[in-house]
């Protein structure tokens, strides 16, 4: 769960994927790093597919469409498919 001073950030419309993503996803364990996801990392989820926004992919500079209803990382994997919401 994001922390309460970055809930309005993500609530803004006009923001690029990557930039909306980021506060939700830092942090977030980078299994093929090793390590927590830095904002390189969650652009190149973004950039690959890994991650999808009410059901679609994204490009990391696309603007966001709101409301958002979903955020499902791994969506092509049984395993490590996460579904935030």
């Amino acid at each position: 769960m994001p922390e309460a001073s970055v809930l309005p950030k993500l609530l803004l419309p006009n923001m690029t994927a990557s930039a909306w993503l980021f506060p939700m996803l830092k942090g977030i364990w980078n299994h093929d790093e090793g390590k927590p996801a830095s904002g390189s990392a969650v652009r190149r989820w973004v950039a690959e597919g890994k991650v999808k926004v009410n059901g679609e992919n994204v490009s990391p500079q696309e603007l966001i469409d709101f409301p958002v209803y979903s955020v499902v990382l791994n969506p092509k994997s049984e395993k490590r498919r996460v579904t935030l919401f």
